[in-house]
């Protein structure tokens, strides 16, 4: 099938009533994320959806790279401005979880899980990725960068950094997925659970997130940049951090990858 560009009109019309009023579909960009970085700087009105076909540099968590090809899957960047508690933070990336996780089970009858802290999973293969990058005025979060990448017709075969195979959605249906539909319906799923944290109504979100971790439960290995964590995982608090119990104790995990033993 010939690979399409992404129809910016139906993205845009779909995305009226929602707080992105602003919506850049670039064909080849160096980042999502940096373009975004770039214009806090100028310190713009929220509400900025900025989506790519190509990323030269396109970049997932512990500055691994993200693989994809060109009109094939989801490459895209939010700039919001919530003005809420630092300690709240972590509740951004559950929101664009759960949205497309609802979507996609909702749109095409597929399963979706999360791995924290923030990756999305078919079975035991790594569907799409979030990388958000927090900015703060004292302990506010003046603005966020919420970059996401979804494999909806095209996945990599593994790569040496990869700890887990990657599938995309075309090829656990078997069929050929319609882009547009699927960014636009999670979009605005977003848009209302963003508007929920405004209001500080958190519990339903937190409630639907943790009902999705892949890991509770499970033996698992926690690396970060200073040291390695085994044990169960037991729960995530609020603030996005992971409680693990090991022999003796619990330990509270606030940054790290997660290796399922």
């Amino acid at each position: 099938m010939e690979l399409k560009r992404l129809d910016a009109k139906f993205i845009r019309d779909g995305l009226k009533h929602t707080i992105f009023t602003k919506v850049l579909v670039l064909d080849e960009i160096d980042s999502t994320n940096e373009l975004a970085k770039k214009m806090i700087k100028k310190r713009p009105k929220e509400g900025i959806l900025i989506i790519a076909e190509d990323q030269r540099y396109g970049k997932g968590r512990m500055k691994r790279k993200w693989w994809s090809k060109k009109y094939s899957n989801l490459l895209f960047s939010l700039v919001l401005s919530p003005r809420i508690d630092k300690f709240f933070g972590f509740s951004l990336n559950m929101a664009i979880a759960v949205s497309f996780a609802e979507t996609i089970e909702e749109k095409h009858g597929i399963e979706v899980m999360i791995k924290w802290p923030n990756d999305l999973y078919i079975g035991d293969k790594k569907l799409a990725g979030i990388l958000t990058e927090f900015f703060l005025e004292k302990d506010l979060l003046s603005y966020v960068v919420i970059g996401m990448g979804i494999n909806v017709n095209w996945a990599p075969e593994r790569k040496e950094d990869m700890p887990y195979p990657a599938t995309c959605l075309a090829r656990e249906k078997g069929i050929y997925i319609q882009r547009e539909p699927l960014l636009v319906e999670g979009m605005r799923r977003f848009d209302t659970y963003y508007k929920e944290i405004i209001n500080n109504h958190l519990e339903e979100l937190h409630e639907k997130w943790n009902s999705r971790c892949m890991i509770f439960g499970k033996e698992v290995l926690v690396q970060d940049q200073n040291r390695e964590i085994r044990g169960t995982a037991l729960r995530i608090e609020k603030d996005g951090s992971l409680i693990i119990k090991t022999q003796d104790k619990e330990i509270k995990v606030l940054y790290g990858d997660v290796l399922l033993s």
